[in-house]
C-alpha cells in the first residue's frame, strides 16, 4: 500500500504542535486578524495555542474588529489573558479605552503584560469579575495558570483565589 509521508508526519506532529512552536516561540506570539496586529508574551504552549487559535473565535474577532473604530470604548468581560483586549485596543488606539475584567490574578497580570508589548494602547485592568449584583464569592481557578477555568463551587480540581 502506498505510505504518504507527508500525511505521516503531520499525524506524528499534531499532538505537539505547539509543543514545539511555543519552543521556538521564546515566549512571545504576533497575530495579525483582519489587518488589525498584536504581540503577545506566552508562558506556555496552552497560552501559545489560545493567542494564535483565538479558540476557534477568529471569525467572532474579525467581525468584533470590523466594528470597531478608532476612539471607542470596549469592555472585555472575562479577558483571559487579553487576547480580545489587545486586538480591539490596537484597533482603538491611543484615543480609545479598553477595560479588561479578570478576577483570575494570573490572567489579569498577563493582560497587563500584553498592554505592555503593545505601545499606544489604552487598557485598564480590572482585577474583579463583573455580575448584577455586588457580593463576595470565593473564586476557584485550575491548577494551570491562565487556563480560562474557574468556578465559584469548591472542587479538588481548583484552588482558590484571594
Amino acid at each position: 500500500e502506498y505510505l504518504n509521508l507527508s500525511r505521516l508526519l503531520r499525524n506524528l506532529i499534531r499532538p505537539y504542535y505547539y509543543d514545539l512552536r511555543f519552543a521556538v516561540s521564546r515566549g512571545r506570539a504576533t497575530v495579525d486578524v483582519a489587518g488589525t496586529h498584536a504581540n503577545f508574551l506566552v508562558g506556555s504552549s496552552a497560552e501559545l495555542q489560545r493567542v494564535k487559535g483565538l479558540r476557534g473565535e477568529r471569525d467572532l474577532v474579525s467581525i468584533l474588529l470590523s466594528n470597531v473604530r478608532p476612539g471607542d470604548v470596549f469592555w472585555d468581560v472575562g479577558a483571559n489573558i487579553g487576547t480580545h483586549s489587545i486586538l480591539v485596543g490596537n484597533k482603538t488606539g491611543p484615543k480609545g479605552n479598553v477595560v479588561a475584567f479578570e478576577p483570575e490574578p494570573g490572567a489579569a497580570n498577563r493582560v497587563r503584560q500584553n498592554a505592555s508589548e503593545n505601545p499606544g494602547i489604552q487598557v485598564a485592568i480590572v482585577g474583579s469579575p463583573l455580575g448584577s449584583s455586588s457580593k463576595t464569592s470565593t473564586l476557584y481557578v485550575d491548577y494551570v495558570d491562565s487556563s480560562g477555568r474557574h468556578t465559584l463551587a469548591p472542587t479538588d480540581d481548583f484552588r482558590s483565589v484571594a
